[in-house]
């Protein structure tokens, strides 16, 4: 698990001016689609910018709160992601490497090898430096 530090003065600042202008541009947007919720979220925007620039302090909380919500959507989204690209990427793509019959790590059994031992270097690595592996 991560610990959090307090937070400087500057952090909190850059948080407020980060968070407030994006929700100047949220309540822009909301403004310009003439939606019911824009003066509500101009005026937290303000309320954050103020804040930001006068007592950056009074920010600790939504600080906290944020960062504990958006590591939370973090981790959920890297699940979804991760599962997306496996089943949408790598699964096409090793069942088409199969029906092509592409055996890439060896793994089919072959009755006339003697050994299915890899020889390698004596030395190791150390004679190859430029490929270690």
């Amino acid at each position: 698990m991560i610990t959090s530090r307090p937070k400087s003065l500057a952090e909190l600042r850059r948080f407020g001016f980060a968070f407030g202008g994006g929700l100047s541009l949220f309540g822009g947007l909301l403004l310009w689609r003439d939606k019911f919720a824009a003066p509500y979220v101009l005026a937290g925007a303000g309320l954050v910018l103020l804040l930001a620039a006068a007592w950056p302090r009074a920010l600790t909380p939504l600080e906290w709160l944020l960062s504990r919500l958006f590591r939370l959507v973090t981790a959920g989204l890297t699940y979804v992601v991760l599962t997306i690209v496996f089943f949408l990427v790598l699964t096409p793509i090793g069942l088409a490497r199969r029906l092509l019959g592409k055996d890439s790590l060896g793994l089919r059994p072959d009755p006339e090898r003697e050994s299915y031992w890899v020889d390698v270097e004596p030395d190791g690595p150390g004679s190859r430096p430029r490929k270690p592996f």
